[in-house]
């Protein structure tokens, strides 16, 4: 919710459609946009597992319309690699022509995980359950290819975060391809353009 507030107050002219996976975090979406006078440009919140198919659900709640972006904030790590490719799968289904798939988060470079901080989260999280963990863009970009999905950007972000843009093949721009082996320091210098 927090990311949804921040994003709302670069960008006024988006309509957001929040979902969960299981209703009792639904209050805490709309109290978020009701406390920042977003309430206009959120949509009530739906249930989705993104382990399955979503899309159908998704579409129904704009008319048949199609998403723009599909935004997966700190989800795919802290989730079985089901959801991951739900949600790849998903938005391939969902997804305008010029639409992208967003995920943020920690992730690794080309079987690189780093820094140590990075590497003691993925223990943690592996503790906790064995099918969580930090997810490698390589395997991200191996199971968007599937889907007509294309690598596009990679974004460093604060916190040893990125933001890793999928879209379709007439979007692809440097380092795109199924068979990527970029490590991080080819997608250092990479930058989001806002348009």
């Amino acid at each position: 919710c927090s990311r949804i507030r921040q994003a709302y107050r670069n960008h006024v002219n988006l309509t957001w459609q929040p979902s969960e996976l299981d209703e009792t975090r639904f209050a805490s979406i709309e109290a978020w946009a009701g406390s920042e006078g977003v309430l206009d440009n959120v949509r009530l919140p739906i249930v989705i597992d993104a382990s399955k198919n979503w899309s159908e659900r998704a579409t129904k709640c704009i008319d048949g319309d199609l998403y723009d972006t599909v935004y997966s904030c700190n989800v795919i790590h802290i989730a079985p690699w089901n959801v991951a490719q739900g949600i790849l799968r998903g938005a391939s289904d969902v997804l305008s022509e010029d639409g992208v798939c967003m995920f943020y988060g920690p992730f690794a470079f080309g079987g690189e995980l780093k820094p140590d901080s990075n590497i003691k989260f993925d223990n943690w999280l592996k503790d906790r359950n064995e099918e969580w963990g930090i997810r490698d863009v390589e395997d991200l970009e191996a199971e968007a290819f599937k889907y007509g999905l294309y690598l596009q950007q990679v974004i460093e972000m604060p916190a040893n975060n990125h933001i890793v843009l999928f879209g379709r093949e007439k979007n692809v721009q440097k380092g795109s391809s199924s068979t990527s082996s970029a490590t991080a320091s080819e997608y250092e210098g990479w930058t989001f353009n806002e348009t």
